[in-house]
Parts: structure tokens; C-alpha cells; sequence
């Protein structure tokens, strides 16, 4: 559903999606949906209690509940995979998934990333916790001028380390915490577990290594469906 504006185009949706993986590229995101997304609200935001997980022999990443994966793997035996909630405290805290929280996408804008994505994910609601304006980027939308270079892409996420996760895990287990999830989707993996590979995926290790792929006229194979629907 979208509204339209005084000429009868779309001019905003009421989709929220929270986006992990390579979508989090602006260009990529901005590719899929066939337009500058100069209707789009974007702030950085964590998903609790799931996971990243490398998929064998490709790019992109599978986003995994913890609870359905702990009994494939341990969890806190691998990198980066086990945050503390302060400094000096053993204890692990929930696991999050940093990320971008994407509002205002429109019906067709949704039927695009189905596409995308493809039959190895679900698309399911989830609780995120966004980054509030006071604490971090309040939100803009993905225009050109802010499609990133390769050399900074990397940072786009660099704000939610694991210490800074754990610590707005920490402050929204308190009574006091001003701290509120929003309900969004995310695609959920949902293809075979045998499929993953042991190991973390990162945003920023895929925006140093293999985005370039991804981008430009070398990457449309990646796009076959999402041009088909278009017409392309």
C-alpha cells in the first residue's frame, strides 16, 4: 500500500524492513528496487536474538534465529558470535544482528525484494531496536549523492560494534530503559541448515571483499528475476 501524491504518483509505502545482508549497500538496495528510494527512511538499527551465518559458496549471508541454531553449532565458541553486557563480565548477553531498519518501502518496492531474495528465505516479523535520532543517524533516505564509496562502505555499520550492541541489549533489559523496539520483517533463512557454514558473516568484511561484485553491469545476473518483473 502506498500513498500517492498530488500528480497521482507514489510518493511513500508502509512496509518496515529490516535489512542485514547485502541489501544494507545502498546501490544494491537502490538496484533491486529500481529506484533512488528518495522515499525511503533509513537508521541503523540491531535485531536480538538471531544470528549471521555464511552461506556455502556465495556472497550473501542467512539470517538464523539463535534458538534454531544452537543445536547445529556452538555458538559462543565462534568469533565474534559471544558479547559481554560490560566490560569485565564473562557472561555472554543476546546476540544481535546489526543492520539497517527500512521504512516507507511501497507494494512494488516489496514485490522486487521477494523476488531478490528467492525461495531460500521467508519473510517474517520481528522486533528491532532502531537507533534513535540523539544516539545516531536519524534517518535518511538512499539518494545518489549518498550511494557510498567502496572505501567507505564498510563504515555504514561501524557504529554497532559488539560492545555497543551488548550495550543496547543491556539498557533495554532495564525497568527504566527508554530503549522500544518497532516491528518490522526481515528475511529469514529457511532453506536447509546443512547449507551454512560455521562461521559469522560481517557486514563489513562483504563491503571490503565482495560488494564490488554486486554493483554495476557485471552484477545483473544477480538481478535476472527482478528485471524479468520489470521488464527489463
Amino acid at each position: 500500500m502506498a500513498a500517492a501524491d498530488s500528480q497521482g504518483g507514489t510518493r511513500w509505502g508502509t512496509h518496515t524492513l529490516f535489512f542485514y545482508g547485502t541489501l544494507v549497500h545502498p546501490a544494491i538496495l537502490e538496484r533491486v528496487i529500481g529506484n533512488p528510494g528518495a522515499h525511503l527512511r533509513v537508521q541503523n538499527a540491531i535485531l536480538p536474538a538471531y544470528a549471521t551465518w555464511h552461506v556455502q559458496g556465495v556472497d550473501y549471508p542467512a539470517l538464523v534465529a539463535l534458538s534454531d541454531r544452537a543445536p547445529q553449532a556452538s555458538i559462543t565458541a565462534l568469533p565474534e558470535a559471544a558479547i559481554t553486557a560490560s566490560p569485565g563480565d564473562a557472561s555472554p548477553a543476546p546476540a544481535a544482528v546489526p543492520g539497517t531498519l527500512v521504512s516507507g518501502l511501497t507494494d512494488a518496492d516489496l514485490r522486487y525484494l521477494d523476488l531478490f531474495e528467492g525461495d531460500e528465505y521467508v519473510r517474517k516479523a520481528v522486533d528491532v531496536l532502531p537507533l534513535n535520532s540523539g544516539d545516531s543517524d536519524s534517518g535518511t533516505g538512499i539518494s545518489n549523492a549518498l550511494r557510498p564509496r567502496d572505501a567507505s562502505l564498510a563504515d555504514i555499520l561501524a557504529d554497532l560494534s559488539p560492545a555497543r550492541c551488548a550495550h543496547i541489549l543491556n539498557a533495554l533489559s532495564t525497568s527504566t530503559s527508554s530503549v522500544q523496539t518497532v516491528k518490522a520483517e526481515a528475511y529469514v533463512w529457511c532453506a536447509p541448515l546443512s547449507m551454512l557454514e560455521d562461521r559469522r558473516w560481517v557486514f563489513a568484511e562483504f563491503a571490503r571483499e565482495k560488494a564490488r561484485r554486486w554493483v554495476g553491469a557485471q552484477a545483473d545476473h544477480e538481478y535476472t528475476d527482478v528485471d524479468r518483473e520489470r521488464g527489463a
